[in-house]
C-alpha cells in the first residue's frame, strides 16, 4: 500500500478476544488476523478464505450458486441491452 506509513502512532492492542467472546474459535482467530494494522502481517484474502472458519460451513453458504439461464432468454438479454443502449448514444 503506498500510503501505508511505518510512522504512524503506536496503540496498545485492545483485548479483542473479551470484545469478541461471543465467536466461535476459528471466527475469532480469522477476525484477529484481518484487523492486523500492519498489511504487511495481516490474512490475506485468499488465505482468509482457507481458514478452518469456512471449511465448518455449508457449501452453500461460501460459494453463491450458479445462476442458470437459457440461451434463448439471455439472447434476448443481450439484444436488449444493445438496444437501449444504442437509444441513449
Amino acid at each position: 500500500m503506498p500510503d501505508h506509513k511505518k510512522t504512524f502512532p503506536q496503540w496498545k492492542s485492545q483485548n479483542m478476544t473479551k470484545l469478541l467472546s461471543n465467536l466461535s474459535s476459528d471466527a475469532l482467530q480469522l477476525t484477529l488476523q484481518m484487523l492486523i494494522y500492519d498489511p504487511d502481517h495481516r490474512i490475506t484474502a485468499k488465505a482468509a478464505l482457507e481458514s478452518p472458519y469456512f471449511h465448518s460451513m455449508p457449501a452453500h453458504l461460501i460459494i453463491p450458486p450458479q445462476v442458470s439461464r437459457n440461451k434463448s432468454n439471455s439472447d434476448s438479454q443481450n439484444s436488449n441491452c444493445s438496444t437501449n443502449q444504442s437509444d441513449n448514444q
